[in-house]
This record gives C-alpha cells, sequence and structure tokens, in this order.
C-alpha cells in the first residue's frame, strides 16, 4: 500500500496526529494562562493538563519559550482574521471608520481572550517570546497595510519613514499601558490609541481616501 507524504515528507496519518497533539497541547496551556501568569507556566503542569505524558510533549515543544512563541503567533494570526472579516464584512465608509471598528473589536477580543493579552501585550519573558512577538507586529504591520491597501487608494507613503509600524507601536503601547495598568484595555485608554493613531496617520493620509471596488473573500490579503 502507497503511503501518502505530506510536503515535509512525514506520512500523512503522522502528520495529522502531531497537529491533534499541538492543539490539545495549546489548548491546555490556553486554559492555564486563564488563571496563571506565563512566568508560571511549565511544561509538566500543560502535560497534565492536556492529559498526555510529559515526553510527548517536549518532543513537539522541547521548552516554555517555544510553546509560548507559538501561542503568540496563533494569536496574533486570530487577530489578523478578525480585522479581516471587519475588513470584507463590516460596514464603514472611511479609513477612520474602519480603524474604529478594528480598534472595537481588537479590545472586545483581548478583554475576553485574556490569555492573548498575556501573551501580545504584557512583558517578554524571554528572549525567544521577546523576537516572536517582534516579527508577528512586523508581519502585523504587513497585513495591515495590504488590507487598507486593498480597500482604499492609499496615497505614496515616505521611503524613509515606515508609517504603518509606527502607527502600529503607537496603539499597541497604548494598549499595553492600559493592560499592565489596568489588567484590561479600558475604554479610556482604547479612545486614547485611536485618537493617538489617527492623530499620526493623518499626517499622511487624506481626510478622504477613495473606496476601492470591493473585492471577494478569497481576494483580500490572501
Amino acid at each position: 500500500m502507497k503511503t501518502t507524504l505530506t510536503k515535509t515528507g512525514k506520512p500523512r496519518k503522522v502528520q495529522q496526529r502531531r497537529l491533534e497533539r499541538e492543539k490539545l497541547i495549546k489548548d491546555a496551556a490556553i486554559e492555564l494562562l486563564k488563571v496563571t501568569d506565563i512566568h508560571e507556566l511549565s511544561l509538566y503542569d500543560v502535560a497534565e493538563k492536556a492529559e498526555i505524558p510529559p515526553s510527548s510533549l517536549y518532543h513537539i515543544y522541547p521548552s516554555v519559550d517555544e510553546l509560548l512563541a507559538g501561542l503568540t503567533e496563533q494569536s496574533g494570526d486570530i487577530i489578523y482574521e478578525l480585522m479581516k472579516s471587519i475588513a470584507i464584512n463590516g460596514t464603514f465608509n472611511s479609513w477612520r471608520e474602519l480603524l474604529r471598528l478594528w480598534f472595537d473589536a481588537i479590545q472586545h477580543h483581548h478583554n475576553h481572550c485574556s490569555y492573548t493579552s498575556k501573551l501580545l501585550l504584557g512583558v517578554s519573558g524571554s528572549h525567544v517570546l521577546a523576537e516572536t512577538k517582534a516579527a508577528r507586529f512586523s508581519s502585523g504591520r504587513q497585513r495591515s497595510f495590504e488590507l487598507l491597501n486593498d480597500l482604499f487608494e492609499l496615497p505614496a507613503m515616505p521611503e524613509k519613514v515606515d508609517v504603518f509600524n509606527i502607527a502600529r507601536l503607537i496603539g499597541n503601547q497604548i494598549f499595553s499601558f492600559s493592560f499592565r495598568l489596568e489588567g484590561e484595555i479600558t475604554d479610556l485608554h482604547k479612545e486614547e490609541a485611536y485618537l493617538a493613531v489617527i492623530g499620526y496617520l493623518q499626517n499622511y493620509f487624506p481626510r478622504y481616501m477613495p473606496r476601492k471596488v470591493m473585492p471577494q473573500e478569497d481576494e483580500v490579503a490572501n
């Protein structure tokens, strides 16, 4: 009988079992992060929560840092998909209105998924996690630009100023400040973050930007 291989060269059933185990481990870690701090998370506790042998967990995630890095990537992807869904299905007439919807949705997600805030807004506990967060931040900047570029006729941006990166940094810093101070993103700090980002982007965006013809879902920043 011929064995079907994946792109990684592993038998498909083996790869599927690994993916299922990864999800089991991540789900267990998320449940623990809802009630504990990142610095207190241990692989042994995760294995116990997932009801799998610690050796099986170590095979996939040799360290807590690598597990947290995987969860950080997953959290960033969830927020991007949320933004993408709003870009496709939301009701807005301007880039300001779109950003308002994004800020509202991101606040709601963070405040109802506390582990996401711990991973993305909390203090990085290690070099590995800090590098992962930096990479996700850069990726988020690019994908935000692509979403806006799919929807609006963006003006030319200055070559020596990374406008979108700075805008994301402004909003993220205020969100992080709110989370560390209040344990959540408050309405006040969400509004401050929104106004700060809008105020900065107004230096480069006109008050009105023409909308492009709305692409289909599979065409938006695909």
